[in-house]
């Protein structure tokens, strides 16, 4: 799975991001401390296992949402949209044909994504401050 966009609305402390990727080379984030960094790696991580997680809405919302564009491994482009709520997170997987799928298996098929945990991706690459 390739990034292209993510988007993120009322997810931990960012009220609205549009970010885009590159579509070569690394990227980076970087800024202050409690920003919002980690929220973007936890947002692409979470998108990328279709796991719940909880605490993922920014305080006082009662919904948002995050999404990711990519590319696929065929090439295609897909947007996988998770929606959040105070008790239920949904996936949905739009993807070029204009078919869309809630099903787990079949967008894990599609993403073609192991991520390492959060966890494990933050102490790769990501030095805390203090």
């Amino acid at each position: 799975m390739k990034p292209a966009r993510l988007d993120l609305y009322n997810f931990k402390l960012w009220s609205e991001l549009h970010l885009e990727f590159p579509e070569s080379g690394a990227f980076l984030i970087c800024g202050p401390p409690n920003k919002g960094k980690s929220a973007i790696i936890q947002a692409i991580d979470t998108l990328g296992k279709c796991g719940k997680s909880d605490n993922l809405l920014s305080r006082g919302s009662d919904s948002g949402s995050s999404s990711i564009t990519f590319l696929g491994a065929d090439g295609l482009k897909y947007e996988l949209k998770q929606d959040l709520t105070a008790d239920n997170n949904r996936f949905l997987l739009s993807m070029p044909d204009g078919i869309n799928t809630r099903k787990i298996a079949d967008i894990q098929s599609i993403v073609k994504y192991n991520p390492f945990t959060l966890d494990e991706f933050i102490n790769m690459s990501y030095t805390a401050e203090g």
